[in-house]
C-alpha cells in the first residue's frame, strides 16, 4: 500500500504553510485523497510529481490565504527555500529507498 501523507507533513516537505497546501488542493494543484468529510490525505508520488512539475516549470510560489501573516519576500528566496526543502527531501529518499546518499 502506497504511503499516505498528512497536510503538515507535506507542507514541511514544501517548505509551506499548511494553509498553502489547503488552498493548493481545494484549487486543484495537489490530488487529495478523502479519508472522510473533513480529511485529506496525499500521496507521496503526487507529491514528487508535483515537486519535479514544478521544478521544471519554476512554478514553486507559494499560495498565501492569510494576508495578515503573509511576509514580504522576493521570489528568488522562495524559490531558495524551497530548492532547499527538495534537495533535502530527495537526498532522505535516495537514502531511505537506494540506501546512499
Amino acid at each position: 500500500m502506497e504511503k499516505l501523507l498528512k497536510v503538515q507533513e507535506v507542507a514541511e516537505i514544501l517548505g509551506l504553510s499548511a494553509d498553502s497546501i489547503y488552498a493548493w488542493a481545494s484549487r486543484g494543484k495537489l490530488p487529495v485523497v478523502r479519508i472522510s468529510r473533513k480529511a485529506v490525505r496525499f500521496r507521496e508520488r503526487d507529491v514528487e510529481e508535483f515537486i519535479q512539475k514544478n521544478l521544471a516549470t519554476g512554478k514553486t510560489q507559494p499560495i498565501t490565504t492569510n494576508k495578515a501573516t503573509k511576509q514580504k519576500t522576493s521570489r528568488s528566496s522562495k524559490m531558495s527555500v524551497l530548492d532547499n526543502q527538495v534537495k533535502k527531501y530527495i537526498e532522505n529518499a535516495k537514502k531511505e529507498v537506494l540506501g546512499y546518499a
